[in-house]
């Protein structure tokens, strides 16, 4: 479902808003985290899977 989801609206994809979690921080204070949704990572592996070969290609052999 996530993935027909990804290949019908592929052309005007928008990030959903970040899950906000309070991590507890060891002076008693807290910290604030930003968990991505599912289908918004989803979406970043796919592009990450396109352009790396594209990346590999270009880079500077010595790098």
């Amino acid at each position: 479902m996530l993935c027909q989801k990804l290949n019908k609206h592929w052309h005007h994809w928008r990030h959903q808003q970040l899950r906000r979690v309070n991590i507890p921080k060891p002076n008693g204070k807290t910290r604030g985290l930003g968990i991505p949704t599912m289908a918004d990572r989803a979406w970043q592996a796919l592009l990450k899977l396109a352009a790396e070969p594209a990346y590999e290609a270009t880079a500077g052999e010595r790098s």
